[in-house]
């Protein structure tokens, strides 16, 4: 009987196991030429893992490929037809010998070298090194370019060891509390008022006029901002601007650091630095996918006046940003520039805030001197270590400041020439601010 006739005779496939899988003959009906490809990719992605072993797994491929003839021998034909050697061997019957999977043994031979070499965790461990550590090596180079000489972003433990301290901006201090003396003379107040009670033109007499910081509540809502709903979840916002960078920072040359919003997510819901990265980007009006979100809001109806406009979209500083930041991120004490001021709308999350009248010495407001010998200038430092210091001086320095926590839809009014710094205090704030 011919092998042809033979192998003719079962026309239901038979299936075996191949590198684990169970799986038809049939489906190992493989080319030579495309089964020496997949061999290869599988060695070579090996290689790519870990050179080491790799090229030991190359060598078992060849191995495994020196054995088709061998298995196909004792495995498919010769139980089947009861072929000699010396026929299997027949020239004429090369073409009705059905391939080998050696594809499947060359994975097998590969994945245990592999195995035998490193303890079993490290496989899965390095495969999901090499799907999920992208984000993690961006923003470590990321943050070594926005501080190059800081090589312990946790060494102040505010994420660990000081986490309380941390926890306590949570609340305002009370005035006859942590002090020998009444503290209402040093700590002001700021307005808070609902938009529906607000007119522009009360707003504009009241705050405006008089230099005045005020606290809007509900404006997004009134104003039909669609960040309302479009900013419910961080997967819609990935989505929707999966190829733009924000600007999360500079390096010492001033150029611009960026970051995929889906990088950063990861980095914020796994960080412990003590001052994080923080998403404050003024450029995104300049990118085509980026671009919508000038959708998601628009300028309160209180600030209609914008006199950068007149000098042109292209020639005007930067009076826009987009901002996305993590817990214990923030702006150190600052004064906005050209005399401008600004607007910020929180859509989700809470912020805490500290001003100081436009009067108040520059030295003063920083506290520049009651800084101590190896601490940080970060907005953490400053709210957690500087402010308790500031509040403890002598009233006789006259020094007068505004402490309040803004609220997820709120907007905050802070008028030219005033200091100002500001805290995240949850996991993921999102807002806009406008000068």
């Amino acid at each position: 009987m011919t092998l042809s006739k033979t192998l003719a005779r079962s026309n239901k496939p038979n299936c075996e196991v191949a590198g684990g899988m169970m799986v038809p003959c049939s489906s190992l009906m493989l080319s030579r030429a495309e089964r020496q490809a997949s061999a290869l990719c599988v060695a070579l992605g090996i290689a790519v893992a870990d050179p080491g072993t790799g090229f030991l797994g190359l060598s078992w491929w060849c191995v495994g490929y020196a054995c088709e003839w061998l298995w196909a021998a004792c495995v498919q034909i010769v139980p089947r037809v009861g072929l000699s050697l010396t026929d299997l061997l027949h020239p004429s019957n090369h073409h009705m010998i059905p391939p080998s999977p050696s594809i499947y043994l060359a994975f097998a031979t590969s994945a245990t070298t592999w195995t035998y070499f490193h303890p079993p965790h490290t496989i899965y461990t390095g495969l999901f090194t090499s799907i999920t550590m992208g984000w993690r090596r961006r923003l470590e180079e990321a943050k070594q370019k926005h501080r190059p000489r800081l090589k312990d972003w946790g060494r102040d433990g505010f994420a660990t060891d000081r986490k309380m301290d941390f926890a306590a901006l949570d609340y305002l201090p009370s005035p006859h509390t942590q002090y020998r003396q009444p503290q209402q003379h040093r700590t002001g107040t700021v307005d808070q008022v609902h938009c529906r009670d607000l007119s522009p033109e009360a707003f504009v007499e009241q705050y405006e006029k008089l230099s005045k910081p005020v606290i809007i509540q509900g404006v997004p809502e009134a104003e039909g901002w669609r960040a309302t709903e479009r900013w419910a979840s961080e997967g819609a916002l990935r989505r929707r601007f999966r190829k733009y960078a924000f600007k999360c920072g500079e390096d010492d040359d001033g150029r611009p650091i960026r970051v995929r919003l889906k990088h950063f997510f990861k980095y914020v819901g796994k960080q412990k630095d003590d001052s994080p990265l923080y998403i404050f980007d003024s450029t995104y009006d300049d990118d085509k996918e980026a671009k919508a979100l000038l959708d998601d809001y628009a300028v309160p109806s209180y600030f209609p006046n914008d006199l950068f406009s007149l000098v042109g979209e292209k020639r005007r500083p930067p009076y826009r940003w987009f901002l996305v930041g993590p817990k214990r991120s923030g702006t150190s004490l600052h004064i906005d520039p050209l005399g401008t001021s600004a607007w910020n709308t929180v859509l989700t999350g809470r912020k805490r805030w500290i001003l100081f009248p436009p009067s108040t010495p520059r030295d003063l407001a920083k506290g520049k001197a009651l800084y101590r010998k190896g601490e940080d200038d970060e907005p953490i430092n400053y709210f957690v270590d500087i402010l308790p210091r500031l509040r403890a001086l002598p009233a006789s320095e006259g020094l007068v400041f505004h402490e309040f926590i803004q609220e997820e839809g709120e907007t905050v009014f802070v008028p030219g020439g005033w200091w100002h710094g500001t805290y995240l205090l949850v996991l993921v704030n999102f807002s806009f601010a406008f000068c």
